[in-house]
């Protein structure tokens, strides 16, 4: 049988897709789906039961005899279901989905073995394992843990450049700049409400001036709180051990890992990166956003 004509060739899910595909026998199939909006506004779908099914025959359509179709349909019924291969269908790997193949920009799937009671996860370009050399010739496979080091490298010196450390530079200059205005502004309330408390021995309109002093006075109360906070991030001076607090920040990482909670390891590391591109010579090209990978540093830094 003829590749499709995108060039991409069959894989398993084509063929299982082929031989369950009842057009073929002259039956034409609607309403097997209905599509509805989610409360967020996003659209999905769910299957309908085999019973609301609209099955209409058009034998003129019909390509595959009946007595080939039902002896197919036959053996599947007698095949036993492979547990192992379903659970693994659910199984979610870490970087599932962010490694790619960089000569055909396939995903890579994960390839899960075991040997001497200890389980080891590769990853390969999902084209080449499932469609062959003539598709995708790029069969290099890479060791989940190399994969893991190879990540937490290259987020660890994205976060200490000289670039990384230059906004944190910055960021850190913002909180002088903070500081020396509302020192000003302070100042400048203190001196005002020096003047109200006088003119209130003195003056006849004396709520006036008595409601112009409370509005300076709970001002001033807010900007004395502003700064205690500023002097004491720079106190603790928390830009001393930066590096310090970035490598722990990576191992929190590798310990969400570790914890197998897959989800949440997830969440983290797309902040830090995009996509992970595999060639056939084993080289690899990790792409992230230098912005998202300061995000935990710049958090620590402004005492969030």
């Amino acid at each position: 049988m003829p590749t499709p004509d995108s060039g991409r060739g069959f894989d398993p899910f084509t063929i299982r897709g082929i031989i369950h595909n009842e057009t073929y026998t002259g039956c034409l199939i609607y309403n097997r789906q209905q599509f509805f909006r989610k409360n967020d506004g996003t659209k999905t779908k769910r299957n309908n039961p085999r019973s609301e099914w609209k099955i209409r025959k058009m034998p003129d359509l019909r390509i595959i005899p009946d007595g080939l179709w039902r002896a197919v349909a036959d053996r599947l019924g007698k095949r036993k279901p492979n547990k192992a291969s379903t659970a693994h269908r659910h199984i979610r790997y870490p970087f599932a989905g962010i490694i790619k193949c960089a000569d055909c920009g396939a995903n890579n799937i994960a390839i899960k073995t075991s040997r001497k009671g200890h389980t080891y996860v590769h990853y390969a370009c999902s084209y080449n394992r499932r469609r062959g050399a003539s598709i995708c010739a790029n069969s290099t496979k890479v060791d989940q843990d190399t994969l893991m080091d190879s990540v937490m490298k290259a987020i660890e010196e994205n976060i200490l450049n000289e670039e990384s450390v230059g906004i944190i530079t910055e960021h850190r200059g913002s909180h002088a700049a903070d500081r020396k205005r509302l020192e000003k502004e302070q100042k400048k309330l203190d001196k005002e409400i020096e003047k109200l408390s006088r003119a209130m021995t003195i003056a006849t309109d004396v709520p006036e001036l008595a409601k112009q002093l409370q509005e300076k006075a709970k001002r001033r109360t807010t900007v004395a709180d502003a700064l205690d906070g500023i002097n004491s991030l720079v106190k603790k001076d928390l830009l001393v051990g930066l590096e310090d607090r970035a490598r722990a920040e990576m191992e929190d990482i590798r310990g969400l890992l570790a914890s197998q909670d897959v989800h949440q390891f997830r969440h983290e590391l797309m902040h830090h990166v995009s996509a992970i591109l595999v060639d056939a010579q084993g080289q690899m090209r990790i792409e992230g956003s230098l912005t998202g990978a300061l995000d935990s540093v710049l958090k620590l830094v402004a005492g969030a």
